[in-house]
């Protein structure tokens, strides 16, 4: 039964009344810790094809991050609409609407970040924040809204895993290959720093009046080569501080390592019964015990699909976080200056 081509709503107060055109007959919640501030519980995301807005001069607008802003009624304290700044786009409260009570839920995300006692029943779809941010389809986003010129400095990518025009140098963490490690830097791996900031936008300079916001994501699977259980220990406590899925070879060497390890390392970790027809992964963990790796390196390589980044530790080597997530950028331009001169000859 298809559902009605409008919804109305309004706020507590009635100050402020939403009408959305070709509403969604379902519903997304959001159960993020700040979602969790600004509703009291969760964030239930009604969207539709337009919008018509009365009294909006009702409606005070909070910047809540780098990439998006929070608006509710300066009168009565009702939750209006979330909007993400990079596209524009908007969602409204569900509870605004009495006919989106009867909508379905979606999907539920950020569940990892949920309060105990704000659990939602149903065969729903559920993912974490890494796992939101995992499924974008983009790496670098490029949003000229004048269509005139290139951002300078910014070029646009092909998008994720491909070529484009743009410099492909990438971030800060990119920036670190090019540096000579120090000699005595420790055995272990490295610190791969505070993880609650992944997916989080970052504001960086805009050299010619665009709005540049940068963060960190997961790479996604990576195939776990141990050794030792110290070495499957350590490879596994990288896994999980930057935000990836483990993947082990389904093979009895490897589940005589996996149950000497601490459940709490384990947890999410998938079993690949044979790795080399099918790589469907993005990075390689191999523990170095002095024997030959090449016929690891050559199996890799005959894959389909790109290579994977492989790290060798261990014997006194540690791995690299950094080369373990991915670096994203959304750059939007408003200004029509990209094709900047001036700048063009500084570089």
């Amino acid at each position: 039964m298809s559902g009605a081509a409008l919804i109305e709503g309004h706020c507590l107060c009635g100050a402020v009344t939403i009408a959305l055109d070709n509403p969604a007959q379902h519903i997304e919640i959001c159960q993020c810790n700040m979602c969790r501030r600004w509703a009291g519980s969760f964030y239930s995301a009604q969207t539709g094809e337009s919008v018509r807005i009365s009294g909006e001069d009702s409606a005070t607008i909070y910047r809540s991050s780098e990439w998006a802003e929070r608006a509710f009624c300066a009168h009565c304290g009702s939750n209006l609409w979330f909007r993400f700044l990079p596209t524009g786009g908007r969602s409204f409260s569900a509870g605004l609407f009495d006919a989106a009570a009867k909508h379905a839920i979606e999907k539920e995300i950020f569940v990892d970040e949920r309060a105990d006692w704000c659990r939602i029943e149903g065969d729903h779809p559920r993912q974490t924040g890494a796992e939101v941010i995992a499924e974008a389809e983009a790496g670098n986003i490029y949003i000229n809204r004048n269509i005139i010129g290139a951002i300078v400095g910014v070029q646009p990518f092909g998008g994720r895993g491909l070529s484009g025009t743009g410099p492909k140098a990438g971030g800060p963490l990119y920036l670190s290959r090019l540096v000579k490690p120090d000699c005595g830097s420790s055995a272990r791996s490295d610190d791969p720093g505070d993880t609650r900031s992944l997916g989080a936008m970052t504001g960086l300079p805009g050299p010619v009046g665009e709005r540049n916001l940068y963060s960190v994501r997961p790479r996604g699977r990576v195939l776990l080569l141990p050794k030792t259980a110290a070495g499957l220990e350590e490879q596994l406590g990288l896994v999980s501080a930057t935000g990836n899925i483990p993947v082990l070879p389904d093979e009895p060497a490897m589940r005589e390592l996996f149950a000497a390890v601490g459940p709490e390392l384990t947890s999410g970790l998938s079993w690949a019964p044979s790795w080399e027809k099918a790589p469907d992964f993005v990075h390689v963990l191999i523990e170095d015990n002095g024997d030959d790796i090449c016929p690891v390196l050559k199996a890799i390589a005959a894959g389909d699909g790109p290579i994977p980044i492989v790290q060798l530790g261990g014997k006194g080597v540690g791995y690299v976080a950094a080369w373990m997530l991915e670096e994203v950028v959304v750059s939007i331009d408003t200004t029509a200056a990209g094709g900047n001169a001036s700048l063009m000859a500084l570089a």
